[in-house]
């Protein structure tokens, strides 16, 4: 595997784990849902969140060990 295909790979890992997390957040901020439920969802986005991160991280890593 080449950087770049190391880099695409890690960016789209990132851009996955950003889908997910707005899409929960997205969830949260539904107005129809009572406020518990919208409070579980937030609860529930940690995982997404978590997952966010370490995206964000592996991508940092990579581009700072490219330089």
């Amino acid at each position: 595997m080449t950087n770049s295909d190391t880099l695409r790979d890690l960016l789209s890992d990132l851009e996955a784990a950003l889908e997910d997390h707005s899409f929960a957040l997205h969830t949260a901020r539904r107005a129809a849902l009572p406020l518990q439920e919208r409070l579980a969802v937030v609860r529930a986005s940690r995982a997404s969140r978590e997952r966010l991160e370490a995206a964000q991280q592996a991508l940092e890593r990579a581009a700072g060990s490219a330089t």
